[in-house]
């Protein structure tokens, strides 16, 4: 989960989630960090430069762990796409608090570098599913009468909204289960339509 980080950075970035799960991304300083720490401000910048080089990092764990370990492209691409979904529940469940980093954007508007990175994960993730839509039609294992785009952004819009209402809902019910649900049903809307011949 937090490949290429020292465990000083971990730390950092496990009490950053926790600051912003209870304070939201304005409760995100690098004061209220040094506190929960137990430490001095000086202390963390000698791990991170500022706050968005922090936020940066967390955009990076989710980057880093938006495919599954077990994907691979040799399963059919119902299940490719099932195995997805369920590895980013996977990730928000872990860490629930990313879910407000990747829906705070007031918190992009006055940084066009980070603005920049959350538009580049959420390209390389819509990207990835079109792939496997594209391919799934090209093999009759998804439905071909809706174009692989849309489709695209059907699924990673209902997957945001999914998240959203979990994190409306102060994380009340158990993402990976309800997740798996969704996942089912995404599987169902994506399987060719049978026709009478």
């Amino acid at each position: 989960m937090f490949k290429d980080l020292t465990k000083k950075q971990e730390d950092i970035i496990k009490i950053s989630l926790n600051l912003i799960s209870q304070k939201g991304v304005k409760g995100l300083t690098i004061r209220n960090i040094a506190e929960k720490n137990g430490t001095v401000e000086s202390a963390i910048y000698r791990h991170f430069r500022n706050k968005d080089e922090i936020l940066h990092a967390i955009i990076d764990i989710l980057r880093k762990n938006s495919l599954p370990a077990t994907y691979t492209e040799d399963k059919d691409t119902l299940s490719q796409i099932e195995a997805t979904l369920n590895s980013h529940f996977k990730t928000f469940s872990t860490f629930p608090s990313i879910v407000s980093v990747l829906f705070c954007d007031s918190l992009f508007t006055n940084n066009e570098e980070l603005l920049s990175k959350v538009k580049e994960v959420t390209n390389e993730g819509l990207f990835s599913i079109t792939k496997i839509i594209k391919t799934g039609q090209e093999k009759s294992e998804i439905r071909e009468d809706i174009d692989a785009n849309h489709l695209a952004i059907i699924v990673s819009g209902s997957f945001r909204m999914f998240l959203k209402k979990w994190k409306i809902s102060n994380y009340g019910f158990d993402l990976i289960s309800e997740g798996d649900k969704f996942s089912q049903s995404i599987k169902k809307l994506l399987m060719p339509i049978k026709t009478d011949k």
